[in-house]
């Protein structure tokens, strides 16, 4: 193509003249028009801040309530087998029941542990065709006695036979571990409003009667639980301050290690696989996305941003494009689509072609 026959004009999208679709999520007809386009690049957004801090995109808070403990080399798993002592290796480490369980499982062939939730009882079952009579004998042994761990009374022996098994005398000295995911209402919090709704929709899940406050150093803190909880890596974990690499298990209180983050989404996002033509941009761990423009989000909740590009980032295409159907998303930080609750977007666009308007 002659560079000379190149046009330079503007594609305005308004959200309300959409064809399908939310205002943050639709597709964009040009009619009886269409247009060969040889390269495009927003150059101007306006998109009101009418979503929330927290909104359906960031609204679970995940719970784990139980305990962990910590094993070292010392602590055995003693067993004795067609005459022949030994023990199940377990690592050294920090453990749950259900943890505990799944690396008996995985470093032994001869029999398969599991927690029976109904009898709140630890079941070990024989799996091998191999062991013989009398079967498997648990022993004593260790510092701490593992398999005495999981509420069985030791020396006890299963008899051989694929599918015999015992089932622990006591309950395991830490019981099995329960995650529950929750959803909070969406709106917009302050510090104060979110820690207060959070106690109170995992109040039901933890034993005790949970209070959430913001405490003397302006962090999250919950206090009243009488059992061992913690919060499991989810966006409200991180909203309140908590470190997602940090799963210590505590009864009360348990504090964030940061402050709250509630500023909501820093960046919106304006993609289109049509007018990007597939990929335009890369993210996290080399994600390939039809990311056209970023917005900086510098506006209060309820407020607007307007937003004009100094710079055009124009996505030239390898030969011309014919357009007539457009699909438009307006993404958060997550990834999705973020909730505008109605409210129209304009984007500018300025395309290059070889044919005036």
């Amino acid at each position: 193509m002659n560079t000379g026959d190149i046009q330079r004009n503007l594609l305005i999208i308004n959200s309300r003249d959409k064809s399908t679709g939310s205002s943050s999520d639709f597709r964009y007809n040009l009619g009886d028009t269409s247009l060969d386009i040889n390269s495009v690049a927003l150059k101007s957004a306006v998109i009101p801040h009418t979503y929330t801090n927290v909104n359906k995109n960031n609204n679970k808070v995940i719970i784990e309530t139980g305990a962990s403990f910590v094993l070292s080399g010392a602590d055995k798993a003693n067993y004795y087998i067609n005459g022949i002592n030994s023990s199940i290796p377990v690592a050294s480490g920090t453990y749950t029941l259900n943890t505990l369980i799944t690396e008996l499982n995985n470093n032994q062939t001869f029999g398969e542990f599991e927690y029976d939730s109904g009898l709140n009882r630890t079941r070990f079952t024989v799996t091998s065709a191999s062991v013989n009579a009398p079967g498997v004998e648990f022993k004593t042994g260790g510092v701490i006695e593992i398999i005495g761990l999981l509420g069985f009374t030791l020396p006890v022996t299963c008899p051989n036979g694929i599918g015999s098994s015992i089932v622990g005398t006591s309950l395991p000295t830490y019981v099995e571990n329960v995650i529950t995911e929750i959803e909070i209402p969406v709106k917009q919090y302050t510090a104060t409003e979110l820690v207060t709704q959070v106690a109170t929709d995992i109040n039901p899940y933890v034993s005790g009667t949970i209070v959430g406050a913001v405490n003397a150093s302006g962090k999250a803190e919950f206090t009243g639980a009488v059992q061992d909880w913690r919060f499991n890596p989810s966006p409200i974990m991180e909203l309140l301050g908590f470190d997602p690499q940090v799963k210590t298990f505590t009864t009360s209180p348990v504090t964030a290690q940061g402050v709250f983050d509630l500023y909501g989404t820093r960046y919106l996002y304006v993609a289109s696989r049509v007018l990007a033509n597939g990929y335009n941009a890369l993210q996290a761990k080399g994600e390939k996305s039809s990311i056209l423009g970023t917005i900086p989000v510098c506006s209060a909740q309820g407020s607007i941003d307007k937003w004009e590009s100094k710079y055009l980032v124009r996505k030239n295409y390898p030969g011309d494009i014919n357009v007539n159907s457009i699909d438009i998303k307006i993404l958060d930080d997550t990834g999705k689509p973020v909730d505008l609750q109605g409210a129209d977007i304009v984007l500018v666009f300025e395309i290059w072609n070889n044919c005036k308007l």
